[in-house]
């Protein structure tokens, strides 16, 4: 199959003919996908979010006090991939903020569109549970408040789902972004749930 520099194919019948205009309404749709995107939103939120968790890691110290509370050392990743694990994951869901945010018109001009409804609903889920994320790490890995940890990230699945859930109808990326944290979060809660 031989593509020429315009994207048009040129090629024989049947199939070969309809993988070319496939892959053609795929370049299409990705890169008008790509345009929709408000990277310099999603970048400066995503960064935000990092530096905040930077910061709350930082202020508490390393969390080898609870790993030994709970020996743990053999069962969880090293220090440096949970590091990395959560830059990703909070870095990913300030991106999808940023998104709802400007697509939403939470931040711009404020009209009563449907999308703005579930941006402001759907944010108003997002930031408790990205300050409560934040609290959790001083309570689990500084204050070894197992427990209540516990209880705090099982708050914390509830309200992922609630804000996935509306960010799913402003940006279906955002959202899915969004609810696969969710998993996550339920994923670990049963995994802390069983240790304590």
């Amino acid at each position: 199959m031989r593509l020429e520099r315009r994207g048009v194919c040129r090629c024989g019948v049947g199939e070969a003919r309809a993988q070319c205009a496939r892959m053609e309404e795929w370049k299409v749709g990705f890169s008008g996908w790509c345009r929709r995107i408000p990277w310099p939103a999603a970048l400066v939120c995503g960064t935000v979010l990092v530096i905040a968790g930077g910061m709350v890691t930082t202020i508490c110290g390393a969390p080898l006090h609870s790993q030994g509370a709970l020996l743990l050392g053999d069962r969880m990743p090293s220090v440096a991939w949970m590091t990395l694990l959560w830059s990703v994951w909070y870095f990913l869901l300030g991106a999808s903020f940023g998104c709802v945010i400007k697509l939403g018109g939470v931040g711009g001009v404020i009209s009563l569109s449907m999308r703005t409804l579930y941006g402001y609903r759907g944010s108003l889920y997002f930031l408790p549970m990205i300050l409560l994320g934040y609290l959790w790490y001083p309570l689990f890995f500084w204050a070894a408040r197992f427990t209540l940890c516990v209880f705090l990230s099982a708050l914390l699945v509830l309200l992922a789902l609630a804000a996935g859930l509306n960010y799913w109808r402003v940006m279906r990326v955002a959202g899915a972004i969004v609810l696969l944290h969710a998993i996550f979060l339920l994923c670990c809660t049963l995994y802390l749930a069983s240790l304590v």
